[in-house]
């Protein structure tokens, strides 16, 4: 279990902070200029509250997409708004098109800088010339500043290109076009500068001016992926599913009557399965959109029938399925065939884990009239792994911090098919704080009513500015002379991040708040 110490004496307090690391999450797009107005003197964050003015002339055009901004590489140029990004990870992208690449001018597209040096920036995405026109990242992270040019891909005149400079807390990348152009190492915290300016079109203190129009520029607080900037770009192929019949056996035979559960697997590999519908020949004989992917089909006519699957993903491509030949006789039909039982044994409902977590999934599945062929195990929709034999389990090792909702999935020898209720686990962050622990006043028994934590982003002025997360933890008991307090549903649910707490107790004479903790991440 990993702490965070707190000791409060109504004013006096010392912390302990185990190491951290920020985890990676869902794709978080913090600021976007669209720059679709097409008239006036400002244009408008479509994510964030905040306005931006056009500058010394800069004028709208035809975008990328509707309306750009038109710059003449002299003086024009957009102010933004103040615009910080935390943690370890960012993403700028913007549609550019250059109608000039004067000699000397390194053009900035959008810039978080203090000057044009190296050492001034904080992040920036732009062009320079090389020997030839290649797009230029700059990144201040862990405490100083890297620079990347790309080393392949030439940037065209009057032709609309698509530039994206994404960071991850490991590797500073460039895309044009959606295709990487250039890599560097790189790692840290990115730097903060909350009254540094942001500038499109040129360095903010008045350089390396934009030679063309801009459009749509985007600011992310996560790396996008090759695949999620690839599709920024309009240049992403869909790949096809793949699916295959999981039952009936080719050959098999049924009675007439007996109603034949036709099933299959199904999966996309750069997308979801949206569907899949099951023929019989050209026949359609029923549709399923969910995993695991069956229909129960009745009526067959006595005869021979030939059997298929189509999968259908996200992006509209599908995938025909090898087909299998089943037949139906007019003999009286066998009993009707009893689904299997089946339920998930371990782990237990609720149960916490810590990253990189190995979790053992077991289940316990019989057949009142057969025998069991498999039980599957699923992470929601995603098979994570079969068994054929009792005791039926599978180890899921190396999983990734976040929640998960798990089931198993037994097959009986005829087909019959049933899933067992889902249970939640957590995957908890390696060394993520989950319990508060400080010494308490010196009044605690007399003048303290509770006590409550508050959270700030790191670098905030804990007496003025608002937390981010409260937590009243009321008046606990004291324990080897401190109190103790489980924090860790309101730490799981910040955002990735750095931050400093602080706790306050209130008694009827007022309250009193403790001095910033020493900086930690979520």
């Amino acid at each position: 279990m990993c702490l965070v110490r707190i000791a409060v004496c109504l004013g006096v307090v010392s912390w302990f902070v185990g190491t951290q690391q920020t985890v990676r999450t869902a794709t978080v797009l913090v600021s976007q200029w669209r720059l679709d107005e097409g008239t006036g003197r400002t244009t408008s964050d479509s994510v964030a509250s905040g306005s931006g003015r056009l500058r010394n002339g800069a004028t709208w055009t035809t975008g990328r997409n509707s309306a750009a901004v038109s710059m003449d590489g002299v003086n024009d140029y957009i102010s933004l708004p103040s615009l910080e990004v935390t943690g370890s990870a960012l993403t700028v992208s913007a549609w550019v098109k250059n109608s000039s690449f004067p000699s000397g001018v390194a053009q900035r597209f959008i810039s978080k800088a203090v000057d044009g040096t190296e050492s001034q920036t904080y992040w920036m995405l732009g062009q320079i010339n090389n020997g030839q026109n290649r797009l230029h990242f700059r990144l201040r992270a862990g405490g100083a500043t890297t620079t990347l040019i790309a080393s392949t891909g030439n940037l065209p005149l009057n032709t609309w290109y698509h530039a994206a400079a994404t960071y991850d807390g490991s590797n500073m990348r460039l895309f044009l076009n959606g295709v990487q152009v250039g890599s560097v190492a790189k790692s840290g915290p990115l730097s903060s500068g909350p009254n540094v300016a942001v500038n499109i079109g040129r360095s903010p203190e008045g350089s390396n001016y934009l030679s063309g129009a801009i459009d749509d520029v985007r600011i992310y607080s996560s790396a996008l992926t090759s695949a999620e900037v690839a599709a920024l770009a309009g240049t992403s192929t869909n790949q096809p599913p793949t699916v295959s019949l999981s039952g009936p056996a080719n050959g098999a035979s049924f009675a007439a009557g007996t109603t034949i559960t036709v099933s299959a697997t199904a999966a996309d590999a750069n997308g979801t399965v949206s569907s899949v519908q099951f023929f019989d020949g050209s026949a359609s004989i029923g549709t399923d959109t969910s995993s695991p992917y069956s229909v129960s089909w009745s009526g067959a006519a006595v005869g021979s029938h030939t059997l298929k699957a189509v999968a259908t993903d996200n992006g509209g491509a599908t995938t025909e399925s090898a087909t299998r030949t089943v037949t139906v006789t007019s003999s009286t039909p066998p009993p009707t065939n009893q689904p299997p039982s089946v339920s998930l044994t371990a782990p237990s409902s609720g149960a916490t884990f810590n990253a990189p977590a190995s979790i053992t999934l077991n289940a316990t599945a019989s057949d009142a009239d057969g025998s069991i062929a498999r039980v599957e195990f699923y992470n929601g929709t995603t098979r994570l792994g079969t068994d054929t034999s009792s005791p039926y389990s599978f180890s899921w090792t190396s999983v990734a911090a976040g929640s998960y909702s798990l089931k198993a999935v037994a097959y009986d020898n005829a087909g019959g098919m049933t899933s067992s209720s889902t249970l939640d686990v957590t995957v908890k962050p390696p060394n993520l704080p989950s319990t508060a622990a400080f010494t308490p006043s010196s009044n605690h028994a007399t003048a303290v009513d509770r006590y409550v934590v508050e959270i700030f982003p790191a670098g905030a002025d804990t007496t003025v500015a608002n937390p981010v997360a409260t937590r009243d933890i009321g008046k606990p008991a004291i324990t080897n002379g401190e109190i103790r307090a489980d924090i860790s549903s309101t730490i799981l649910a910040l955002n990735p991040g750095n931050y400093v707490a602080t706790v306050t107790a209130f008694g009827a004479g007022g309250s009193s708040q403790s001095p910033a903790s020493p900086q930690f991440t979520r």
